[in-house]
């Protein structure tokens, strides 16, 4: 039932060690995935941005920086004070990255 994606779970209650109560009612509509979808090219392109980000990472650790933050489309670096602007390391890095 809790796999189940056509059943709405309303409550759940634990009674005691032998029993639970569980609320449900059937979904009115189910929708179905719109044929648009493709999950193959949004995990591909979901993995080549993690891939892209972790050399980033590596790149800035690898120049004495460090990182302070990192989500799947963003990330934070703190560089070290005598930094200033994008190192060159960085802008090669960038150019041959893609």
């Amino acid at each position: 039932m809790v796999f189940d994606n056509t059943i709405e779970i309303i409550d759940a209650v634990h009674l005691n060690s032998h029993l639970d109560r569980v609320v449900f009612r059937r979904k009115e509509q189910f929708m179905e995935c719109p044929e648009t979808n493709n999950v193959p090219i949004a995990a591909c392109v979901t993995a080549h941005g993690r891939r892209l980000l972790f050399k980033t990472i590596m790149e800035a650790v690898k120049l004495g920086n460090n990182i302070l933050y990192c989500d799947t489309d963003s990330l934070f670096i703190k560089r070290k004070k005598w930094q200033k602007g994008i190192s060159e390391g960085y802008k090669n890095y960038f150019k041959n990255l893609f």
